[in-house]
């Protein structure tokens, strides 16, 4: 399924800009964790005629050195090419991913840098669901004789991945960026494409998007305003195909919503509300940090467009974040710090999706 433009929004916002930015996730999603995907560098032969296999070699008894280490990994059948590098010093190299029947795929390569044919690797993986591949990597030095290292061992789940992943990308900033955008990539072929990018609306800042249940739609997302002041800031609910801004900045909550998690229902969701400041300090090759100052916990609920607090989530006394919903929906855990402790803890309280409420209980650790 390919990405469509969103073109119709409710009440007419968030305008044009960010309208014509807007694409909508291919599929499925693949939720918080983040699966490493191979790093592409394309050093194959471009011209002349394919280099022969290696016939000859002497073995050692050693695995080679691969960027990323890819080394004893269980890999979904519908991954795309695990591309790596080889780092170890040679002339030529070849690579061999084969099946236990004899079936490979080969590639060569006069830099390192191993990238593996898309269709011959899903043939291969689709053909092996639940077995083994092995890895052979074979270096070439300056003699010109074959060096054989020890197979990598891979094995092919039978299971397969969601096929795409969602993430927020930029470069590394303190604090002023420049190109900002949120973006999707297909799990299964490398592509990458932008969902919302900063530069539709004048380099505004797009970040904090949710899915429901790893699906495509309902999905949300926040945006601040960059050099168009045209664009205001805030939450935008994409539903059926249609965009719509939703003001999070009413009554006892003066900031913008933050990280939001959405019950498994897919009609409410509830957010942090966070008074975050960054500072520099001297320890370190890290010297950025973001401290919150304040936070607490919020609910929308998108059938009324209702937005409410409720002290069982936004007690003064604690600094509450980081919302997330049990599988069920009828549970709501949350960090929470003590002050002036500063000891941060994980808790729950029980939600009745009829009413909306969230009723405290006890304590996890």
């Amino acid at each position: 399924m390919k990405p469509y433009d969103a073109t119709r929004f409710a009440v007419g916002w968030p305008g044009r800009a960010v309208r014509d930015g807007l694409k909508r996730p291919a599929r499925a999603i693949l939720g918080v964790g983040l699966l490493g995907v191979g790093l592409t560098i394309l050093a194959a032969f471009s011209l002349g005629q394919r280099p022969a296999d290696p016939d000859e070699w002497s073995s050692l008894a050693r695995p080679p050195r691969i960027r990323p280490d890819y080394c004893g990994m269980v890999i979904p059948p519908n991954i795309a090419p695990l591309n790596f590098t080889v780092e170890e010093s040679g002339i030529s190299y070849c690579v061999r991913v084969r099946a236990g029947d004899g079936t490979a795929v080969t590639v060569h390569s006069r830099d390192g840098g191993v990238r593996l044919p898309l269709r011959p690797w899903k043939a291969l993986l689709d053909q092996n669901r639940g077995h083994r591949l092995e890895v052979d990597v074979f270096v070439r030095n300056q003699d010109g004789r074959w060096l054989r290292f020890e197979p990598l061992e891979w094995t092919v789940a039978k299971e397969e991945i969601d096929s795409h992943l969602v993430y927020r990308l930029l470069g590394p900033t303190f604090s002023t960026y420049k190109y900002l955008g949120i973006y999707q990539r297909d799990l299964e072929a490398h592509a990458e494409s932008p969902v919302l990018f900063g530069g539709s609306f004048n380099q505004g800042c797009t970040n904090c998007h949710a899915f429901v249940n790893n699906r495509p739609e309902p999905f949300l997302l926040h945006v601040r305003p960059g050099l168009d002041d045209s664009v205001a800031p805030g939450m935008i609910v994409v539903r059926d195909g249609k965009a719509a801004r939703v003001n999070t900045r009413i009554g006892p909550i003066p900031n913008p919503a933050g990280y939001t998690a959405w019950h498994p229902g897919g009609e409410v969701a509830v957010f942090s509300i966070n008074d975050t400041v960054q500072y520099m300090h001297g320890a370190g090759k890290e010297t950025r940090e973001v401290y919150d100052r304040n936070s607490d916990l919020a609910m929308v609920d998108f059938r009324t467009g209702a937005v409410s607090t409720d002290p069982a989530i936004a007690d003064p006394a604690r600094l509450e974040t980081f919302p997330a919903w049990s599988r069920t929906g009828k549970a709501l855990s949350r960090t929470q710090r003590w002050e002036p402790s500063g000891r941060s803890t994980r808790y729950s309280s029980s939600y009745s999706p009829h009413t909306c409420r969230t009723r405290a209980s006890r304590t996890r650790g």
